[in-house]
């Protein structure tokens, strides 16, 4: 039985969380977690893939195979109806500072207002999982999952 949004967070808040079991714990590990615990996808070998091993990947190189389970809503910086929704996976550019080229993946946990939002964090500010305000500085997109999430 997959758990509810609030189940997962309460499951690994505090925690670090290492799905690959490649690079340590990373925000993309959390991700993966939560499509597979909460969103219930179970594709192999990853249910979010990044066909370069980085997190800004899961959203640069979708489609592939991800559209049978999350739509892809680019981020307009005009347009203020494009902010992330609770569930959504949030993704930041490859260029975001100090992300050595990786960008970033968060769990967004509330809908966002104008400036800035709550998500669900790993290795943001250390290796654990936690909550974590944010603006939208780098942040590319969302990957909105297609199944409703709680």
């Amino acid at each position: 039985m997959a758990l509810t949004l609030g189940q997962f967070v309460a499951k690994y808040n505090g925690k670090a969380v290492d799905i690959d079991k490649t690079y340590g714990p990373q925000c993309w590990d959390l991700a993966e977690a939560y499509c597979r615990e909460v969103l219930g996808i179970k594709d192999k070998p990853f249910a979010l893939a990044t066909g370069n091993g980085t997190a800004y990947g899961t959203f640069n190189i979708f489609p592939n195979p991800n559209p049978k389970n999350f739509t892809k809503v680019v981020r307009n910086h005009g347009l203020i109806k494009f902010r992330p929704k609770f569930g959504d996976l949030v993704v930041w550019h490859s260029r975001l500072p100090g992300s050595g080229g990786a960008g970033h993946v968060d769990i967004c946990l509330a809908n966002g207002a104008s400036r800035n939002f709550t998500g669900f964090d790993q290795n943001w500010r250390g290796k654990y999982s936690y909550r974590e305000a944010h603006n939208y500085d780098w942040v590319v997109g969302y990957l909105r999952p297609k199944k409703v999430v709680k």
